[in-house]
């Protein structure tokens, strides 16, 4: 009967193991890695926190935002985009 016990024990921290330590470790070592190699700044930085911000490189070489536009014109239905880069 002890040795139902104790097989019970490890089959349950063996499933405890192979279910969440595992899958937990994966999902924060791709977290990891992908912070640890995207280190220039971006678009979106401004959702991040300041500390965050802070870590970053400033990317020179990025394309500036531009401002997009529409024009309705009357003729057609048709939209047009038009960029200006400032």
């Amino acid at each position: 009967m002890f040795v139902c016990y104790i097989q019970l024990w490890l089959h349950l921290l063996a499933r405890l193991f192979a279910l969440i330590v595992i899958p937990l470790c994966v999902y924060v070592s791709v977290f990891y890695i992908h912070l640890q190699t995207l280190i220039n700044s971006g678009p979106h930085d401004d959702l991040m926190t300041s500390a965050f911000q802070a870590s970053l490189q400033v990317n020179t070489g990025s394309v500036s935002p531009v401002s997009l536009s529409f024009v309705n014109t009357q003729q057609t239905n048709k939209l047009i985009l038009q960029c200006q880069l400032t």
